[in-house]
């Protein structure tokens, strides 16, 4: 078929088949961002695609290009080289035990204690744990004290200038547990952390109604303060207390009053021991004596019950007296019991009219 009027246009440009090459070999790669199939490229603008491998970086072309822009203007079969340069590699490492593991940040980045790092020169921020808990024993730690170029904080900047190593220095320590047994009976305090072969000074303190019976567990000793030099292992330690037993007395706990059915005074029973006094009661108003004006002066006869008696409590109950306006002030013998008789206290009161 015969074709009439076609016009046909062909462009003509220029080509070229260019060598690229990573030096030093092995550092990275380089290659052209749109791959040719044969290996030729257009004249003019061509975009290359630039990758370090880890430890290094790019410091710019040489050959048919320089500088470090990745967008070129291709004219002519050129050898282009990407170099790189091996960056600092730093080794974190730290005074830890080997049966212990530890991890750092460097630059954002979780590495264990030991790891060597390439990092690129400048600043770069880092941070160890403060504390180390041991994996043989919770009773055991390590506490950061200071890294090997003398900072003392865990966190920090650490400037990059060559190959080097930056150690996490830590110490030990031992936990010394201390408890009371009851702890409603007493308290403890000198417990906490300390490096072994320090000297630990524990203060057991027993509350009202209550003594302090001895130290037990890794210490044992009836005496209070106690010192001992911490171990290697940390210690547990329990303070122990006891209440102390009941002890009861009498006292006047109001005014007097006139009552038909004699002269009325309350009386109160206190319990000043660490332990409830059970049954409690005055058994008998014992010997009364007039100690200003005359007359005679008695008291209800029989046992007066007061019930239990808590430690640190009183209950009051009336005492009748037959007593005359005469007998101004007398002088009463209050004979007490409790626990079924195992108790018994006498106590003596001055009672004015």
């Amino acid at each position: 078929m015969a074709l009439e009027g076609l016009t046909l246009g062909v462009q003509f440009g220029t080509w070229y088949q260019p060598t690229l090459a990573a030096n030093p070999s092995g550092a990275g790669t380089v290659a052209f961002s749109a791959p040719s199939s044969d290996g030729f490229y257009r004249a003019g603008a061509q975009n290359l695609t630039v990758q370090a491998n880890p430890g290094y970086k790019f410091t710019g072309f040489s050959g048919g290009v320089s500088g470090t822009s990745t967008a070129i203007q291709l004219g002519g079969p050129w050898a282009i080289t990407a170099n790189f340069t091996a960056l600092p590699r730093v080794t974190f490492a730290s005074n830890l035990p080997g049966t212990e593991t530890a991890s750092l940040i460097v630059g954002g980045t979780s590495y264990p204690f030991p790891s060597t790092v390439a990092l690129d020169t400048g600043a770069v921020s880092i941070a160890a744990p403060a504390s180390v808990v041991s994996a043989l024993s919770p009773a055991i730690r390590f506490t950061f004290q200071r890294w090997s170029d003398g900072i003392t904080t865990p966190a920090r900047n650490y400037t990059v200038a060559a190959d080097a190593t930056l150690t996490a220095m830590y110490a030990t320590e031992v936990l010394v547990s201390v408890t009371a047994n009851p702890p409603s009976l007493g308290g403890v305090t000198g417990g906490g952390w300390f490096m072994p072969g320090a000297n630990v000074t524990l203060q057991a303190t027993p509350s009202a109604g209550a003594v302090f019976t001895g130290f037990t567990g890794d210490l044992a000793t009836t005496q209070t303060p106690a010192s001992f030099t911490a171990g290697t292992k940390g210690a547990n330690i329990v303070a122990n207390f006891r209440a102390t037993a009941a002890d009861l007395y009498a006292f006047q706990s109001g005014a007097a009053t006139d009552q038909a059915s004699g002269r009325v005074m309350p009386i109160s029973l206190s319990n000043t021991g660490g332990s409830t006094a059970g049954a409690a009661r005055i058994d008998s108003i014992g010997s009364i004596v007039v100690v200003s004006g005359s007359g005679t002066v008695t008291a209800q006869g029989g046992p007066v019950n007061y019930g239990d008696v808590a430690a640190g409590a009183s209950i009051s109950r009336d005492i009748v007296f037959n007593w005359p306006e005469t007998a101004r002030r007398i002088r009463i013998t209050v004979n007490i019991s409790a626990d079924g008789g195992t108790l018994q206290r006498t106590s003596i009161l001055n009672l004015i009219r």
